[in-house]
């Protein structure tokens, strides 16, 4: 009787088609129609501008970006110019970098005012926020939220480059009981001639005075000092914003430059002179000089007429001297240091002659001597020294290549825990002062919102569901993941594509658990 019972066809349509045979067993797709893809579109493409667009509006990552590119290619264009003979008419092409020059030093000028949008912004919800306890309570919430995230990502940062101390403080320790199995053969270091024990006990008071000098300026209490005293600072830049925010708002200062840095300069300068200070007598190295110096050139190409083709000309030779100077090795030959920083000194006096004759600002002058004060600076750190001693100890070079890949590894590391105290920590302090980080909480409500209205045109429930599995939770987790990195101190542009990383994770992941879903539920 069962054998006899024949599938039925309605219009030729088998009633069990629409089940699908996948190698997992049976389940019923959704439909995939042209209309259900736009819907998909339309989710996606609109929680993604809402989320993304307002972490950008918010944290003003598009105009920081924006400027250093722009920056690297002022730079190109002046070492064109640099190039151009000057007894030859410009060509249209000089023309046209000398306007594009002219361009972009003068939206350079006023960009970093764009972040004055983002403090009133920040300022005046701050105040809307407060006008209710229980809403002020929460802004207050986020904030402190913000900062704990900030400080603990700055720990974090110090911690690895303990470890990474300790990693270098091991391998000397086997360096040194390799050294002395030979402790009174002789090595000569410069004009010293002291047998390996001697060049070791020498080295090892400098490492002591190194970890010395670092617990001084930046173990913890060191670091909670300078944390109370950039609190106080934001905190009377915040009294100043949340009382005169009418006042600035119509300033042509809003327009002009970034008023809340400007407010922290003197108090920023002042921590980074302290901190260079001793920084300076642990790691400096030839690239520590070349950096500070370059900083200044920034500044004093910022104010050399573009149509000076002489004076970029040496310009560009001395960024060239400078290049091959921090491309000596911090272990070479002081007689090449030597007659490289004459030959520095001799470029520098002929720019500041030429300052006078063309009647430059005295300010520019001023710069040039601080970028000889720098060049002074040629004293090398303790690791310099340490490595320095060695060189010479070592019989082969396989094993001071290690000790410089640890020290070089430990430095670095050090280095960049700084950078996050001192600048990164410092400059989300002075936003989220202001009320920042609640307004970056908007980007992760206001994709959310969008989700959510995208999804209230799915047909029915099990179409919403898979939505939200696919599409609605990795869009909302890609922005919340860019926020907590921007929060961890992470750069803008890294922020938001580790966001879109995690969002396409997410995605695939989504569609895993919607499968499986589809399948046993």
């Amino acid at each position: 009787m069962i054998n006899s019972i024949q599938t039925s066809n309605i219009n030729g349509i088998s009633p069990f088609s629409i089940f699908k045979l996948p190698k997992n067993g049976y389940y019923i797709p959704l439909p995939q129609t042209e209309e259900d893809k736009k819907l998909v579109k339309k989710i996606v493409i609109s929680s993604l501008i809402v989320g993304f667009g307002l972490l950008i509006l918010m944290r003003g990552l598009l105009n920081k970006g924006t400027n250093k590119i722009l920056d690297k290619l002022k730079s190109k264009m002046q070492s064109k110019l640099a190039g151009k003979n000057e007894d030859k008419p410009p060509t249209k092409l000089h023309r046209f970098y000398k306007r594009s020059i002219k361009k972009i030093d003068g939206f350079l000028d006023k960009s970093e005012s764009v972040n004055n949008f983002a403090s009133v912004k920040d300022t005046w919800f701050k105040k809307l926020m407060h006008k209710n306890k229980y809403t002020g309570r929460a802004h207050e919430a986020v904030t402190r939220l913000f900062e704990r995230i900030g400080a603990k990502t700055v720990r974090k940062a110090y911690d690895k480059s303990d470890k990474a101390f300790a990693k270098l403080n091991k391998y000397l320790e086997r360096s040194n009981k390799d050294l002395l199995e030979e402790p009174h053969r002789l090595v000569t270091i410069g004009n010293e001639t002291k047998t390996v024990k001697e060049w070791l006990e020498v080295a090892g008071k400098r490492y002591e005075n190194a970890n010395a000098l670092r617990e001084q300026g930046f173990g913890k209490a060191a670091r909670e000092v300078r944390y109370n005293e950039m609190k106080t600072a934001v905190g009377k830049l915040d009294d100043y914003f949340m009382g005169n925010l009418k006042k600035i708002v119509k300033s042509k200062d809003i327009y002009q430059q970034f008023i809340a840095d400007k407010f922290l300069t003197q108090d920023k300068i002042r921590i980074a002179k302290d901190v260079s200070k001793l920084k300076l007598q642990i790691t400096n190295s030839l690239g520590d000089n070349y950096k500070s110096a370059i900083e200044v050139i920034k500044h004093i190409e910022k104010s050399i007429d573009i149509s000076d083709s002489s004076t970029l000309k040496t310009m560009g030779k001395l960024r060239g001297n400078l290049e091959r100077y921090r491309d000596l090795p911090s272990d070479g030959s002081e007689l090449a240091r030597i007659e490289l920083n004459r030959e520095i000194d001799k470029t520098l006096h002929e720019l500041k002659n030429r300052f006078k004759q063309k009647a430059y600002p005295e300010d520019i002058i001023k710069q040039t001597e601080t970028i000889e004060e720098i060049m002074k600076t040629r004293g090398k750190g303790e690791f310099q020294e340490i490595l320095t001693i060695y060189k010479a100890l070592f019989k082969d070079d396989a094993s001071y290549r290690v000790l410089k890949g640890n020290v070089h590894s430990a430095l670095s590391s050090f280095n960049k825990a700084v950078d996050k105290e001192t600048v990164g920590f410092v400059d989300m302090m002075r936003d989220i002062k202001l009320g920042s980080g609640p307004t970056d909480v908007l980007s992760i409500v206001g994709s959310l919102g969008t989700a959510a209205w995208g999804l209230s045109f799915a047909k029915d429930n099990e179409e919403r569901t898979s939505l939200t599995l696919k599409y609605g939770i990795p869009i909302v987790g890609a922005v919340t993941t860019s926020l907590f990195c921007t929060a961890s101190l992470i750069a803008g542009s890294k922020s938001l594509i580790i966001g879109a990383l995690s969002g396409l994770a997410m995605n695939r992941i989504g569609e895993v658990v919607d499968d499986i879903r589809k399948k046993h539920l």
